[in-house]
Protein backbone atom coordinates (compact mmCIF):
# COMPACT_ATOMS: atom_id res chain seq x y z
CA UNK A 1 0.00 0.00 0.00
CA UNK A 2 1.62 3.26 -1.16
CA UNK A 3 1.96 6.21 1.19
CA UNK A 4 0.64 9.50 -0.20
CA UNK A 5 2.57 12.68 0.65
CA UNK A 6 0.73 16.00 0.74
CA UNK A 7 3.35 18.73 0.87
CA UNK A 8 3.03 21.30 3.66
CA UNK A 9 2.41 24.93 2.69
CA UNK A 10 5.10 25.99 5.14
CA UNK A 11 7.46 24.30 7.60
CA UNK A 12 8.86 25.27 10.98
CA UNK A 13 12.36 26.45 11.70
CA UNK A 14 14.34 23.53 13.11
CA UNK A 15 15.93 23.82 16.58
CA UNK A 16 19.50 25.11 16.70
CA UNK A 17 20.07 23.48 20.08
CA UNK A 18 18.58 20.24 21.34
CA UNK A 19 19.56 20.32 25.01
CA UNK A 20 16.74 22.55 26.30
CA UNK A 21 13.83 20.78 24.60
CA UNK A 22 11.31 19.51 27.13
CA UNK A 23 9.84 16.08 26.41
CA UNK A 24 6.83 16.29 24.10
CA UNK A 25 6.93 20.08 23.86
CA UNK A 26 7.46 20.46 20.10
CA UNK A 27 6.30 18.43 17.12
CA UNK A 28 7.65 18.01 13.62
CA UNK A 29 5.90 19.38 10.54
CA UNK A 30 4.22 16.20 9.30
CA UNK A 31 2.01 13.45 10.69
CA UNK A 32 1.08 10.04 9.34
CA UNK A 33 -2.68 9.49 9.21
CA UNK A 34 -4.95 6.57 8.37
CA UNK A 35 -8.74 6.42 8.63
CA UNK A 36 -10.95 3.42 9.34
CA UNK A 37 -14.62 3.06 8.46
CA UNK A 38 -16.63 0.05 9.55
CA UNK A 39 -18.00 -0.42 6.02
CA UNK A 40 -14.74 -0.08 4.06
CA UNK A 41 -11.91 -0.84 6.50
CA UNK A 42 -8.62 1.05 6.56
CA UNK A 43 -7.76 3.55 3.85
CA UNK A 44 -4.26 4.16 2.50
CA UNK A 45 -1.71 6.00 4.68
CA UNK A 46 -1.23 9.71 4.09
CA UNK A 47 1.61 11.96 5.25
CA UNK A 48 0.39 15.52 5.66
CA UNK A 49 1.06 18.62 7.71
CA UNK A 50 -0.18 19.06 11.27
CA UNK A 51 -2.49 21.82 10.02
CA UNK A 52 -3.99 19.65 7.28
CA UNK A 53 -4.59 16.55 9.43
CA UNK A 54 -8.10 15.73 10.56
CA UNK A 55 -9.01 17.22 13.93
CA UNK A 56 -11.19 15.97 16.74
CA UNK A 57 -14.48 17.57 17.67
CA UNK A 58 -16.09 17.37 21.10
CA UNK A 59 -18.54 14.86 19.59
CA UNK A 60 -15.85 12.23 19.01
CA UNK A 61 -16.51 9.05 20.98
CA UNK A 62 -12.98 8.89 22.37
CA UNK A 63 -13.71 12.02 24.43
CA UNK A 64 -16.83 10.48 25.95
CA UNK A 65 -15.89 6.85 26.54
CA UNK A 66 -12.10 6.76 26.32
CA UNK A 67 -11.82 4.27 23.46
CA UNK A 68 -8.26 5.03 22.50
CA UNK A 69 -4.79 3.50 22.73
CA UNK A 70 -1.29 4.71 21.96
CA UNK A 71 2.36 3.72 21.76
CA UNK A 72 5.69 5.42 22.26
CA UNK A 73 9.09 4.52 20.83
CA UNK A 74 12.16 6.20 19.38
CA UNK A 75 14.49 6.38 16.44
CA UNK A 76 18.12 7.41 16.70
CA UNK A 77 20.90 8.74 14.54
CA UNK A 78 23.68 6.17 14.44
CA UNK A 79 27.43 6.57 14.11
CA UNK A 80 27.41 4.75 10.75
CA UNK A 81 25.13 7.41 9.24
CA UNK A 82 21.93 5.37 9.35
CA UNK A 83 18.75 5.89 11.37
CA UNK A 84 17.58 3.09 13.65
CA UNK A 85 14.04 2.60 15.01
CA UNK A 86 14.27 0.61 18.24
CA UNK A 87 11.99 -2.44 18.53
CA UNK A 88 9.39 -1.19 16.07
CA UNK A 89 7.83 -4.62 15.53
CA UNK A 90 7.31 -5.16 19.27
CA UNK A 91 5.63 -1.78 19.67
CA UNK A 92 3.25 -2.38 16.76
CA UNK A 93 2.36 -5.79 18.18
CA UNK A 94 1.59 -4.21 21.54
CA UNK A 95 -0.50 -1.50 19.86
CA UNK A 96 -2.66 -4.16 18.24
CA UNK A 97 -2.98 -6.04 21.52
CA UNK A 98 -4.13 -2.83 23.20
CA UNK A 99 -6.62 -2.16 20.40
CA UNK A 100 -8.10 -5.66 20.65
CA UNK A 101 -8.68 -5.24 24.41
CA UNK A 102 -10.75 -2.11 23.72
CA UNK A 103 -12.68 -3.69 20.81
CA UNK A 104 -10.90 -1.55 18.22
CA UNK A 105 -9.67 -2.55 14.76
CA UNK A 106 -5.98 -3.41 14.56
CA UNK A 107 -3.62 -1.86 12.04
CA UNK A 108 -1.54 -3.69 9.44
CA UNK A 109 1.95 -3.75 10.95
CA UNK A 110 3.58 -4.06 7.52
CA UNK A 111 1.66 -1.09 6.08
CA UNK A 112 2.36 1.11 9.09
CA UNK A 113 6.01 0.07 9.22
CA UNK A 114 6.63 1.20 5.63
CA UNK A 115 4.57 4.38 6.02
CA UNK A 116 6.39 5.26 9.24
CA UNK A 117 9.76 4.87 7.54
CA UNK A 118 8.49 7.21 4.81
CA UNK A 119 7.44 9.74 7.46
CA UNK A 120 10.82 9.62 9.20
CA UNK A 121 12.64 10.09 5.89
CA UNK A 122 10.53 13.20 5.35
CA UNK A 123 11.47 14.52 8.81
CA UNK A 124 15.17 13.58 9.01
CA UNK A 125 16.23 17.11 9.96
CA UNK A 126 14.30 16.77 13.22
CA UNK A 127 16.42 13.88 14.50
CA UNK A 128 19.05 15.12 17.00
CA UNK A 129 22.73 14.29 16.43
CA UNK A 130 24.21 11.12 17.90
CA UNK A 131 24.34 11.41 21.67
CA UNK A 132 22.08 14.47 21.87
CA UNK A 133 18.69 12.81 21.91
CA UNK A 134 16.27 10.93 19.68
CA UNK A 135 13.08 11.35 17.70
CA UNK A 136 10.15 10.21 19.81
CA UNK A 137 7.39 8.47 17.84
CA UNK A 138 3.82 8.63 19.17
CA UNK A 139 1.14 6.56 17.38
CA UNK A 140 -2.40 7.01 18.68
CA UNK A 141 -5.54 5.13 17.61
CA UNK A 142 -8.91 6.42 18.74
CA UNK A 143 -12.68 6.37 18.18
CA UNK A 144 -13.67 9.33 16.01
CA UNK A 145 -17.39 8.79 15.32
CA UNK A 146 -19.60 11.72 16.27
CA UNK A 147 -21.96 9.82 18.53
CA UNK A 148 -22.86 9.67 22.21
CA UNK A 149 -24.24 6.14 22.12
CA UNK A 150 -22.29 3.74 24.34
CA UNK A 151 -20.63 1.15 22.12
CA UNK A 152 -17.93 0.73 19.52
CA UNK A 153 -17.23 3.45 17.00
CA UNK A 154 -17.99 3.28 13.27
CA UNK A 155 -14.91 5.35 12.48
CA UNK A 156 -11.39 5.43 13.90
CA UNK A 157 -8.37 7.61 13.30
CA UNK A 158 -4.77 6.44 13.47
CA UNK A 159 -2.19 9.22 13.71
CA UNK A 160 1.57 9.10 14.19
CA UNK A 161 3.27 12.23 15.51
CA UNK A 162 7.00 12.87 15.90
CA UNK A 163 8.74 14.93 18.56
CA UNK A 164 12.48 15.46 19.16
CA UNK A 165 13.34 14.31 22.67
CA UNK A 166 16.23 14.64 25.09
CA UNK A 167 15.57 14.05 28.81
CA UNK A 168 12.30 13.18 30.56
CA UNK A 169 12.78 13.99 34.24
CA UNK A 170 14.38 17.41 34.62
CA UNK A 171 16.49 16.40 37.63
CA UNK A 172 17.23 12.82 36.61
CA UNK A 173 20.92 13.66 36.22
CA UNK A 174 21.40 12.88 39.90
CA UNK A 175 18.73 10.20 40.39
CA UNK A 176 15.01 10.44 41.14
CA UNK A 177 13.14 10.49 44.44
CA UNK A 178 10.11 8.21 44.63
CA UNK A 179 7.23 8.03 47.11
CA UNK A 180 5.22 4.85 47.62
CA UNK A 181 1.51 5.36 46.89
CA UNK A 182 -0.37 3.55 49.66
CA UNK A 183 -3.98 4.55 48.93
CA UNK A 184 -4.70 4.98 45.23
CA UNK A 185 -4.29 2.31 42.53
CA UNK A 186 -3.07 2.70 38.96
CA UNK A 187 -4.94 -0.31 37.58
CA UNK A 188 -7.24 -3.16 38.61
CA UNK A 189 -7.17 -6.92 38.19
CA UNK A 190 -8.84 -7.88 34.92
CA UNK A 191 -8.72 -4.27 33.76
CA UNK A 192 -6.60 -2.38 31.27
CA UNK A 193 -3.39 -1.87 33.25
CA UNK A 194 -1.40 -4.13 30.94
CA UNK A 195 -2.24 -2.17 27.78
CA UNK A 196 -1.54 1.40 26.73
CA UNK A 197 -5.09 2.70 27.09
CA UNK A 198 -5.31 6.47 27.21
CA UNK A 199 -7.41 6.51 30.38
CA UNK A 200 -4.82 4.61 32.42
CA UNK A 201 -2.67 7.69 32.71
CA UNK A 202 -5.44 10.08 33.76
CA UNK A 203 -6.01 7.97 36.88
CA UNK A 204 -2.36 8.31 37.88
CA UNK A 205 -2.12 12.10 37.68
CA UNK A 206 -3.48 13.01 41.11
CA UNK A 207 -1.06 10.74 42.94
CA UNK A 208 1.96 11.97 40.98
CA UNK A 209 0.87 15.61 41.39
CA UNK A 210 0.61 15.25 45.16
CA UNK A 211 3.98 13.50 45.28
CA UNK A 212 5.62 16.29 43.28
CA UNK A 213 4.18 18.87 45.67
CA UNK A 214 6.13 17.06 48.39
CA UNK A 215 9.35 17.17 46.38
CA UNK A 216 9.25 13.69 44.83
CA UNK A 217 9.59 12.89 41.14
CA UNK A 218 7.17 9.98 40.92
CA UNK A 219 5.31 7.29 42.85
CA UNK A 220 5.68 3.55 43.26
CA UNK A 221 2.42 1.75 42.60
CA UNK A 222 1.50 -1.23 44.75
CA UNK A 223 -0.81 -4.06 43.69
CA UNK A 224 -4.51 -3.06 43.68
CA UNK A 225 -5.71 -5.97 45.85
CA UNK A 226 -3.45 -6.27 48.89
CA UNK A 227 -1.52 -3.00 48.54
CA UNK A 228 1.55 -5.07 49.30
CA UNK A 229 3.43 -5.99 46.14
CA UNK A 230 5.42 -3.48 44.08
CA UNK A 231 4.19 -3.11 40.49
CA UNK A 232 5.52 -0.04 38.69
CA UNK A 233 7.08 3.35 39.30
CA UNK A 234 5.18 6.20 37.67
CA UNK A 235 5.44 5.73 33.91
CA UNK A 236 8.16 3.10 34.23
CA UNK A 237 8.79 -0.53 35.10
CA UNK A 238 11.06 -0.95 38.12
CA UNK A 239 14.23 -2.94 38.82
CA UNK A 240 16.23 -3.62 41.98
CA UNK A 241 19.76 -4.95 42.31
CA UNK A 242 19.73 -7.12 45.45
CA UNK A 243 22.62 -9.44 46.34
CA UNK A 244 24.04 -8.84 42.84
CA UNK A 245 20.83 -10.19 41.28
CA UNK A 246 18.56 -8.13 39.03
CA UNK A 247 15.04 -8.30 40.47
CA UNK A 248 11.82 -7.03 38.88
CA UNK A 249 8.13 -7.77 39.51
CA UNK A 250 6.59 -10.43 37.24
CA UNK A 251 4.07 -9.25 34.67
CA UNK A 252 0.40 -9.30 35.68
CA UNK A 253 -2.74 -7.84 34.15
CA UNK A 254 -2.13 -4.64 36.11
CA UNK A 255 1.51 -4.15 35.03
CA UNK A 256 2.57 -2.71 31.68
CA UNK A 257 4.69 -5.22 29.71
CA UNK A 258 7.40 -2.68 28.99
CA UNK A 259 9.49 -3.24 25.89
CA UNK A 260 12.49 -1.52 27.49
CA UNK A 261 11.91 -3.83 30.47
CA UNK A 262 12.04 -6.84 28.15
CA UNK A 263 15.17 -5.46 26.49
CA UNK A 264 16.94 -5.02 29.83
CA UNK A 265 16.07 -8.55 30.96
CA UNK A 266 17.39 -10.02 27.71
CA UNK A 267 20.58 -7.95 27.83
CA UNK A 268 21.20 -8.82 31.49
CA UNK A 269 20.77 -12.53 30.81
CA UNK A 270 23.16 -12.34 27.87
CA UNK A 271 25.66 -10.64 30.19
CA UNK A 272 25.41 -13.69 32.44
CA UNK A 273 23.68 -11.84 35.24
CA UNK A 274 21.18 -13.53 37.56
CA UNK A 275 17.71 -12.19 36.74
CA UNK A 276 14.69 -12.83 38.94
CA UNK A 277 11.13 -11.94 37.95
CA UNK A 278 9.55 -12.33 41.34
CA UNK A 279 6.96 -10.65 43.56
CA UNK A 280 8.61 -7.99 45.72
CA UNK A 281 7.14 -6.18 48.73
CA UNK A 282 8.25 -2.95 50.32
CA UNK A 283 9.17 -4.99 53.39
CA UNK A 284 11.61 -6.92 51.17
CA UNK A 285 13.15 -3.68 49.93
CA UNK A 286 13.40 -2.22 53.43
CA UNK A 287 15.10 -5.38 54.69
CA UNK A 288 17.56 -5.39 51.78
CA UNK A 289 18.35 -1.76 52.46
CA UNK A 290 18.91 -2.40 56.16
CA UNK A 291 21.23 -5.36 55.58
CA UNK A 292 23.20 -3.55 52.89
CA UNK A 293 22.25 -5.75 49.92
CA UNK A 294 20.13 -3.16 48.05
CA UNK A 295 22.78 -1.71 45.78
CA UNK A 296 20.74 -0.15 42.95
CA UNK A 297 17.18 0.82 42.03
CA UNK A 298 16.16 2.08 38.60
CA UNK A 299 13.16 2.54 36.37
CA UNK A 300 12.92 1.66 32.69
CA UNK A 301 10.83 2.92 29.82
CA UNK A 302 11.00 4.34 26.32
CA UNK A 303 11.00 7.96 27.48
CA UNK A 304 13.73 7.50 30.10
CA UNK A 305 15.58 4.38 28.89
CA UNK A 306 17.10 3.73 32.34
CA UNK A 307 16.47 6.17 35.19
CA UNK A 308 18.31 5.68 38.51
CA UNK A 309 16.37 6.04 41.76
CA UNK A 310 18.27 7.58 44.67
CA UNK A 311 15.53 7.42 47.30
CA UNK A 312 12.28 5.58 48.05
CA UNK A 313 10.05 7.09 50.73
CA UNK A 314 7.69 4.69 52.51
CA UNK A 315 5.87 4.98 55.84
CA UNK A 316 8.06 7.86 57.03
CA UNK A 317 11.21 5.93 56.15
CA UNK A 318 13.83 6.93 53.60
CA UNK A 319 15.29 3.99 51.68
CA UNK A 320 18.49 4.78 49.81
CA UNK A 321 20.34 2.19 47.71
CA UNK A 322 24.13 2.00 47.90
CA UNK A 323 24.41 3.74 44.52
CA UNK A 324 22.29 6.88 44.32
CA UNK A 325 22.99 7.27 40.60
CA UNK A 326 24.12 4.75 37.98
CA UNK A 327 25.77 1.79 39.67
CA UNK A 328 27.83 -0.94 37.97
CA UNK A 329 24.73 -2.86 36.81
CA UNK A 330 22.47 -0.02 35.65
CA UNK A 331 25.47 1.85 34.24
CA UNK A 332 26.57 -1.09 32.12
CA UNK A 333 23.01 -1.81 30.98
CA UNK A 334 22.67 1.84 29.98
CA UNK A 335 25.92 1.68 27.99
CA UNK A 336 24.83 -1.47 26.18
CA UNK A 337 21.35 -0.25 25.29
CA UNK A 338 22.76 3.10 24.15
CA UNK A 339 25.29 1.27 21.97
CA UNK A 340 22.49 -0.77 20.40
CA UNK A 341 20.57 2.44 19.71
CA UNK A 342 23.40 4.39 18.14
CA UNK A 343 26.35 2.23 17.01
CA UNK A 344 27.03 -0.86 14.87
CA UNK A 345 27.82 -2.79 18.10
CA UNK A 346 24.45 -4.41 18.81
CA UNK A 347 25.63 -7.19 21.17
CA UNK A 348 23.69 -9.80 19.21
CA UNK A 349 20.42 -7.86 19.18
CA UNK A 350 20.53 -6.44 15.64
CA UNK A 351 16.99 -7.73 15.03
CA UNK A 352 15.70 -5.09 17.45
CA UNK A 353 16.53 -2.35 14.95
CA UNK A 354 14.66 -1.22 11.85
CA UNK A 355 17.34 0.57 9.83
CA UNK A 356 16.61 3.51 7.55
CA UNK A 357 19.46 4.24 5.15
Amino acid sequence: MKTQLIKAKYTQKKPTSWKDIHFGSIFTDYVLQMKFDISTGWDSPVILSQDESERLTSKAKVLHYGQGVFEGFKCYRRTDGTIGIFRLDSHLQRLNKSAARLAMPGISANVVKQALCDLIKQEMEWIPPVGEGALYIRPVLFASSASMGVGGSNQYLFNVMLSPATGYYSNSADGTRIKVEETMSRASRGGTGCIKAIGNYAGSLLSSTLAKEEGFDQVIWLDPVEKKYIEEVGTMNIFFVINNSLVTPPLTDSIMPGITRDSIINIAKKMGMAVSETAVTMDDILEANQNGTLSEVFGSGTAVSISPVKEIYWKNQSIKPTHSYFGPVSGHLKEVITSIHTTPETFGFAEWLTIIE
